[in-house]
């Protein structure tokens, strides 16, 4: 992987997804492990955190960010696309409201077929 740490910013996540999706099958699905087992650490050792983003992960719930790891374990390891829209004033407010849509396209009909769809998240100061 790459030294330098993006930002965590829609092109930050872009440049990380392609780093990701670069790598073989068997590397990636290691990657999405680690981020499924500690996604907290696997944030802050993969991307360049604000002040504002450190202390909102640093102050997630373990059942929150568990769901935030599953939602992007899944979507890594099958190498679908993320948006992320950040807030549009951060560090405005000590809330934040994260809103998480997950869609994945998949044929019964054929189990070799893979997996597609989105990790489409949306983050807002309440």
């Amino acid at each position: 992987m790459s030294g330098t740490k993006p930002p965590l910013s829609p092109g930050g996540i872009d440049t990380k997804l392609t780093e990701l999706y670069a790598l073989s099958d068997i590397e990636l699905e290691a990657e999405a492990v680690q981020i499924r087992d500690d996604f907290s650490d696997w944030l802050d050792d993969n991307f360049t955190l604000t002040l504002t983003q450190q202390n909102y992960i640093s102050g997630m719930s373990a059942r929150y960010a568990a769901f935030l790891a599953d939602c992007a374990y899944i979507t890594v390891k099958n190498r679908l696309p993320v948006d992320y829209t950040p807030p549009a004033n951060p560090g405005i407010s000590k809330r934040l409201d994260i809103r998480v849509k997950a869609n994945g396209l998949y044929d019964p009909t054929d189990p070799s077929t893979p997996i597609s769809g989105s990790l489409d998240i949306e983050a807002d100061n309440i």
